[in-house]
C-alpha cells in the first residue's frame, strides 16, 4: 500500500512540473507560443495526477480501515469494497492518463505539424 502511495506522489510531482512547464506556465499564457492540444494535455495530466493521490489515500484509508475493523464483518466488508473501487479507480486514471497523452502526441505531431 505505502509504495502505491509513494508511487502516486512521484508520479504527481512529475506531471506538475513537467505539465505545467509544457503548457507555457499558467493555462492563459501565449507568450511562450505553446499549442492549444498541450496546454489542454498539461492541464488532463495535472488532474488525473490529484485523482490519482486521492484515489492512492483512499486505498490506504481502507486498510487502515481494516485492520481496525476487530473482526466486525461489515466493516471488513465496507473496507473491502473501498480497496477494489479505489484499486479500478487507480486503473482508470492510469488509462486516462496513457490515453491523454496518446491523444496529444497524435495531434501535435499529425494534425498541428504535418510531414
Amino acid at each position: 500500500m505505502a509504495m502505491m502511495f509513494i508511487v502516486a506522489q512521484y508520479c504527481f510531482a512529475v506531471t506538475l512540473s513537467t505539465g505545467l512547464t509544457e503548457a507555457g506556465g499558467a493555462i492563459g499564457d501565449t507568450s511562450t507560443g505553446t499549442e492549444l492540444p498541450a496546454k489542454i494535455g498539461a492541464v488532463l495530466k495535472v488532474v488525473i495526477g490529484i485523482s490519482g493521490i486521492i484515489l492512492a489515500i483512499l486505498v490506504v484509508y481502507a486498510g487502515v480501515m481494516w485492520m481496525t475493523a476487530g473482526g466486525d464483518p461489515g466493516a471488513v466488508k465496507k473496507a473491502r469494497e473501498y480497496i477494489v473501487n479505489g484499486v479500478i479507480g487507480l486503473i482508470i486514471c492510469l488509462l486516462a492518463y496513457a490515453l491523454t497523452t496518446f491523444i496529444v502526441t497524435q495531434i501535435e505531431t499529425n494534425v498541428l505539424k504535418p510531414k
